[in-house]
């Protein structure tokens, strides 16, 4: 039952999908470390944009 309440306050942060053993704060590191590699991304794309543009 432990597992069944650790659930409901999670709340909207667990899925089924996810794997058992991620936690809100392992999940939260996974998110920052996918948002600053598109970051990176979006700055070299409009890097690209500007040389192009000139």
């Amino acid at each position: 039952m432990a597992g069944e309440s650790r659930k409901r306050k999670v709340g909207l942060l667990y899925d089924e999908r996810m794997c058992k053993h991620d936690t809100p704060r392992e999940l939260f590191k996974k998110a920052s470390e996918e948002k600053k590699l598109l970051e990176g991304r979006v700055l070299k794309l409009e890097a690209e944009l500007q040389k192009d543009a000139s």
